[in-house]
């Protein structure tokens, strides 16, 4: 191998290794303002805590923070156009270590900074719950059934389930990547001057 073709090679992985450097850096941002966030609902009490609609707040906040800081990766890439494989890699850390970051926060929350949060948060959901079924109309024997199964909550918080939880939710971040990926990746133009698929 000549040398240009080494100092080609070694250019190359360079750059791309600043690329995966700026998605971690964003995803480690990402999960402190998602972190912050939930520090603040659990801050203001469990009625913001255990609050359904705030908690499809944070999905989207998740969402929102992996695009726009996907973008931010696209808008410094000087590795040559940032193509649906760039995109899909960059958007994939971006999630997973924000979402990481949000697991190491929780099994600190429920573990170590407050144990009885989680059963605290269980009764205060079983309660919402009952009162919804019992507006509605819910048989009691629908009710119990779902009671029963919703005792059982408080082992989702357990250090192992969390990060079992994480494993899991990873899927997730794999479709929203690849989503992603055909949303903000530039069209490569082929040698024959047509446009690539990815």
């Amino acid at each position: 191998m000549s040398t240009s073709s080494i100092r080609f090679a070694s250019l190359k992985n360079k750059k791309s290794t600043t690329m995966i450097n700026k998605s971690l850096t964003y995803g480690i941002l990402a999960g402190v303002i998602v972190t912050v966030y939930t520090l603040l609902l659990y801050s203001l009490g469990m009625e913001y805590y255990a609050s359904w609609w705030l908690a499809i707040l944070a999905f989207f906040l998740v969402v929102f923070l992996v695009f726009f800081f996907g973008y931010k990766v696209k808008r410094e890439n000087k590795d040559g156009p940032f193509d649906f494989k760039k995109a899909f890699i960059s958007l994939l850390i971006i999630g997973l270590t924000a979402s990481f970051l949000t697991v190491i926060w929780n099994v600190l929350l429920y573990n170590v900074i407050d144990k009885n949060l989680g059963q605290e948060l269980t009764e205060h959901i079983i309660e919402q719950t009952t009162e919804m079924m019992e507006k509605f109309g819910a048989p009691e024997s629908a009710q119990e059934e779902t009671l029963t199964e919703m005792a059982s909550m408080p082992e989702q918080f357990e250090t192992g389930a969390l990060f079992l939880g994480w494993i899991k939710g990873s899927i997730m971040y794999i479709i929203l990547a690849a989503i992603g990926g055909l949303i903000i990746r530039e069209k490569v133009q082929s040698k024959d001057g047509a446009l690539d698929a990815l």
